[in-house]
């Protein structure tokens, strides 16, 4: 059985899913490395587990299909990050915009490498049902939207598909801190990024 996070991906932090794999591939293209925020705990077991892998976990991302929910305009950008196993706290790397979440409420962040550009993609289908939580060796709920797993993947059959595979790297799974409202304005000029545009300005004027 293999040990892996399984994400639901949607809409989200002001931007279409789309636009959202597009600054990440940016963030993957300038520093090696992406950051994808969550609102799910997943616990300080993704990074024992880990580790405990030798420094990696697989990271599958299923779409949310058929998202019908308004874009929200009050998104946070954030800056710090503190680790849920230790505590040790660090600066988000300058390459990587993180979007998304409520300054009130915790908000984590995966932290992954690919070997290839994100696409959604069809890479086979997936059926939480087939897999055990780690945490309490059941099925996760039907409404969750990320979850610590242990199973097989691809499934013949399931109610996803997988978009992309991605591996978890240091720090892997991080709370983040640090958090400011974007303006509209500010919001409007990360969806006005396209691929050719200068990445690392763009983070920087939103960061600083």
């Amino acid at each position: 059985m293999v040990v892996l996070v399984w994400s639901l991906m949607g809409q989200d932090a002001g931007q279409p899913l789309p636009e959202i794999i597009t600054r990440k591939n940016a963030e993957l293209k300038t520093g090696g490395e992406a950051w994808w925020g969550g609102g799910t705990p997943l616990g300080a077991r993704v990074e024992s587990e880990a580790i405990s892998n030798g420094g990696t976990l697989p990271a599958v991302f299923s779409p949310l299909e058929n998202q019908k929910q308004a874009l929200d305009p009050n998104t946070c950008v954030w800056d710090g990050f503190e680790s849920i196993l230790t505590g040790v706290q660090g600066d988000i790397p300058p390459h990587v915009l993180v979007l998304g979440g409520n300054p009130d409420r915790p908000y984590y962040a995966q932290v992954f490498r690919c070997d290839t550009e994100l696409v959604l993609g069809d890479h086979g289908r997936f059926n939480p049902a087939r897999c055990l939580t780690l945490a309490n060796g059941v099925p996760p709920g039907v409404s969750q939207r990320a979850a610590l797993l242990k199973g097989q993947f691809p499934h013949p059959h399931g109610p996803y598909r997988i978009a992309f595979i991605a591996q978890l790297v240091d720090p892997w799974f991080v709370r983040l801190t640090q958090p400011r409202l974007l303006t509209a304005a500010e919001l409007a000029r990360v969806r006005r990024y396209k691929p050719g545009d200068d990445w690392l300005a763009l983070v920087k004027s939103l960061r600083d």
